[in-house]
């Protein structure tokens, strides 16, 4: 204190200083959290946003499907038979872009893992027996396409569909809880950055009350002074308590 006490300069120096380390500190700290949060997003974002698309794209796909074989059994014509049979084979190519687009890179833990290999497995199963169907349908041979349908197809869709929606409540369940936990955080960050802009506010008017003290007071005595010079009076006295350059200009001017 005695080192700004010598010097008005100094007082200013350090006052601007303090101000502006408090503006640095509540922007790095603001900074900080809002790239916390940004990182909170992206993983979910990453993780179960766009998980939850592919999912949905398989689960669109899975059931277009099994529309197109149950409409074929009911029509039994050979020829659009052909077609359905092309029409699966362009849902399987949508599938395997999804899955391999969500698994394995953004598997989240084991639980995750194994209901999606639990899927893999059951899928593999179901896409034998719609492979079944589709030769029996294009074959003409529709009994035995509906003797698979009713046995084959209706176990395996089941176990498919299953597996498929456990892991879309899964990513929706995780996606819930990172946007819960993000509020959270948002919120006691946001309580944070109030606190610290109201200290810095207060601690600005401790600084400028500081400096006013520091300024007015001796320009005060200085202002008694000359107008007590300009009566003509000269044996004023005044007690110089600062030590800096107005304590100076007082000293100079009684001299």
């Amino acid at each position: 204190m005695l080192y700004l006490k010598k010097s008005v300069k100094r007082r200013l120096a350090v006052s601007l200083g303090a101000c502006v380390l408090m503006l640095i500190a509540v922007g790095v700290f603001g900074l900080y959290h809002l790239s916390k949060m940004n990182d909170a997003i992206t993983r979910t974002f990453e993780g179960n946003v766009l998980t939850l698309a592919d999912l949905g794209k398989v689960n669109e796909a899975l059931l277009s499907t099994r529309v197109k074989i149950t409409a074929e059994q009911r029509d039994r014509n050979p020829a659009s038979a052909v077609t359905t049979q092309q029409e699966v084979a362009e849902n399987d190519a949508i599938i395997d872009a999804a899955w391999n687009d969500y698994f394995p890179q953004r598997v989240s833990d084991d639980v995750e893992r194994g209901i999606a290999e639990e899927f893999i497995t059951s899928l593999a199963v179901l896409r034998a027996g719609v492979d079944e169907v589709n030769a029996a349908m294009v074959g003409n041979d529709f009994d035995a396409a509906r003797r698979i349908a009713t046995t084959t197809l209706r176990a395996a869709y089941p176990q498919v569909l299953d597996a498929l929606h456990s892991l879309i409540d899964l990513n929706s369940a995780q996606a819930s809880a990172s946007h819960q936990q993000t509020s959270h955080e948002y919120v006691w960050t946001r309580n944070i950055v109030i606190g610290v802009i109201a200290g810095a506010v207060f601690l600005s008017v401790l600084l400028a009350i500081w400096l006013i003290k520091g300024i007015m007071t001796p320009l005060g005595k200085a202002q008694v002074l000359a107008n007590a010079m300009a009566e003509g009076k000269l044996d004023n006295d005044i007690n110089i308590t600062c030590k800096d350059e107005f304590g100076d200009m007082l000293k100079a001017l009684k001299a």
